[in-house]
Order: structure tokens, then C-alpha cells, then sequence
């Protein structure tokens, strides 16, 4: 801070010496103001004449020439005496700008550095970014065609599971139909046997049974059930193994005979018709 102020004062003060020194020179001289004075009052007197008048001028010119050639002259002294050149304040001054300019540049040099390192920073991060959008993009691509493949393998498995079972269920209901079927014929079969060698069955079949039609039998094995209408009242009757329909017992149900009807020990079918 020291050297600053006295850098401030080696540069000012010589202007401010010089100024005070030229202004103090450049007034008028005492005599000048005199002579004039005394002109003025020769004028007011009417006692100057023409040639006193052309003489005083020239006094007056010539003193003002001596006075700017003094002016002149304290100039080049204050010049000569106040150049910076070669004095202490230069020295000063310059050591000053040296360390400034020395200052400069070494922050320059560490800015320039900086620089380059933040360059190659910016350079490893672009190509780490670039790194890691390639291997996300990779792995999404990898997680998808995982997805879509076990995708189809499920939907695979599914369409198999799905036809294995129906077709499970399909030979499942075709065989209990077919052993249904089977044994209702062969009861039937037997039953007729017996009717006729205990002379029990009627050929005939009553107009009470004859009344019915089946309009479907639906169902498997056991559970199987037959849906009958009256032909004349147009009626329904839905008929389970063992039920009774106007007094007839219910024997048997096949989907190949019809409806096994009982009474007082007569057998009865109501077919297909």
C-alpha cells in the first residue's frame, strides 16, 4: 500500500509544483501594471502625446515578451527537474508493473492449465456418457428380448395347457358317455330280459306314456337328467334317475334308449321319437 501512494505522489507532485510556479510567473509585473496605470491617468490628464503613447506600447510589448520568455524558460527547468527518467520513482514504478505484469502472467499460465484440464475433463465425460447411454441402450434392448421371449414361451405354455385340458375334458366326457351309455343299455337289456321271461313287460305302451316326448338329455354318467314334454298341454318336466312322472317311477336315463319309465313291475320307454 506504502508504494502505491508514494507512486501516486511521484507522478502529481511534480505537476502540481510546475503549475503553481508557472501561474505565479505568468502575472503581470508590477511595473507593467504601473506604466499602465500611469498611461491611463496621462490619458485622463490630456497630457500624453503620440509619441509618449508609441512608446509606452512598445515598453509594454517588449515586457511582454519577457515575461512569456521567462515562462518559456521555467518550463524547460521544470522539465529538465521534474523528468521521471532515470529517478527512484521510475525505478519504482517499474518494479511495480514488473511484479504486476509477472502477476498476470502466472495467473494467465494457471488459467491456461486450467483450461486443458477442464477440456480433458469435459472430453473423459463425454465419453463416459456416451459409454454408459451404449450399454443401457444394450441392456434395454437385452431386457425386452428377454420379455418377449418368455413372453411366448408363457403364451406357448398357456395354448398348451388350455388345449391338453380340453382335450382332457373331451375324452373324459366321451368315455363317461360311452359307460353311461353302455350300462344304461345293458340295464335296459336286462330288464327287458327279465319282463319277458316273467311275462311282466307290455309290448303296449299306454297313451299316458306315449303323451310324453323327450325334448333333450343333457349330462354324464349318474348325473345324467332328461327334459320331457306333454304333447298335449305342452308342458315341461325335468326327470332325474329315481324321480316320478304321473305315477311312472323313473329307472333309467340313456342318451342312446330314452327314458326307462316302472309300474306295478312294467317296464316302459319313452324314445326318441
Amino acid at each position: 500500500m506504502s508504494n502505491n501512494y508514494l507512486i501516486l505522489i511521484a507522478i502529481f507532485l511534480p505537476f502540481l509544483v510546475f503549475n503553481v510556479v508557472v501561474a505565479d510567473d505568468r502575472r503581470p509585473d508590477n511595473d507593467d501594471k504601473s506604466m499602465t496605470n500611469q498611461i491611463l491617468k496621462q490619458k485622463d490628464n490630456g497630457s500624453l502625446d503620440k509619441a509618449n503613447i508609441e512608446k509606452k506600447v512598445i515598453d509594454i510589448s517588449k515586457s511582454v515578451k519577457n515575461a512569456e520568455k521567462k515562462a518559456e524558460d521555467i518550463e524547460k527547468v521544470a522539465d529538465a527537474q521534474y523528468n521521471l527518467e532515470g529517478t527512484i520513482f521510475e525505478s519504482i514504478i517499474d518494479l511495480e508493473k514488473d511484479k504486476i505484469l509477472a502477476r498476470i502472467s502466472n495467473e494467465r499460465e494457471k488459467l491456461e492449465v486450467e483450461k486443458k484440464r477442464m477440456a480433458v475433463e469435459h472430453l473423459r465425460i463425454e465419453q463416459e456418457l456416451k459409454k454408459l447411454n451404449g450399454e443401457l441402450e444394450k441392456e434395454k434392448l437385452d431386457t425386452l428380448a428377454e420379455l418377449e421371449k418368455a413372453n411366448e414361451k408363457w403364451k406357448s405354455s398357456i395354448d398348451k395347457d388350455i388345449k391338453d385340458a380340453i382335450a382332457k375334458v373331451k375324452k373324459d366326457v366321451i368315455k363317461d358317455l360311452d359307460r353311461a351309455s353302455t350300462s344304461n343299455t345293458k340295464n335296459f337289456n336286462n330288464e327287458n330280459s327279465v319282463s319277458k321271461s316273467s311275462n311282466t313287460f307290455v309290448p303296449k305302451t299306454p297313451d299316458s306314456v306315449k303323451a310324453y316326448t323327450i325334448v333333450k338329455i343333457s349330462g354324464a354318467g349318474e348325473k345324467l337328467t332328461a327334459t320331457v314334454q306333454n304333447i298335449k298341454n305342452k308342458r315341461e318336466y325335468l326327470l332325474t334317475k329315481g324321480s316320478d312322472l304321473d305315477g311312472y317311477h323313473v329307472d333309467n336315463i340313456s342318451i342312446r334308449d330314452g327314458i326307462v319309465l316302472s309300474l306295478d313291475d312294467k317296464k316302459f320307454l319313452i324314445d326318441f321319437k
